[in-house]
């Protein structure tokens, strides 16, 4: 059960950073408008997914409850980073270099994945 989930995470992270990387290179508005609706389906893919993995890798407790906070606490941290620093790199480089921002900091394309 435990293995379904992650490989989930993985195959859906890899989708999602994929999905990036080409919404850089496109020139068409249509295309990137559905690339970025793919993108959000990867994202949808991975969210319960991972809260799944949490709750099974963690027993009820206190670990359980800290991590599943933490993971709860992260949405309104990411979207204030999300909103700040694609601003500063916004103002820096093409907007299209965000999305290579993407591809470049996600561990799971180069295979960090904990078996």
């Amino acid at each position: 059960m435990i293995f379904g989930h992650k490989k989930i995470v993985l195959i859906a992270g890899v989708f999602w950073v994929l999905c990036s990387l080409i919404s850089g290179f496109l020139r068409n508005f249509i295309a990137l408008c559905v690339l970025r609706g793919l993108t959000g389906i990867g994202g949808a893919f991975m969210v319960p997914n991972s809260i799944a993995l949490l709750t099974i890798e963690f027993p009820p407790g206190r670990m359980r409850n800290i991590t599943v906070s933490m993971f709860g606490a992260m949405a309104p941290i990411g979207a204030a980073g999300g909103s700040i620093i694609p601003g500063f790199f916004g103002q820096l480089l093409p907007w299209k270099w965000l999305f290579f921002f993407l591809y470049a900091f996600d561990p799971q394309k180069g295979g960090a994945q904990i078996n």
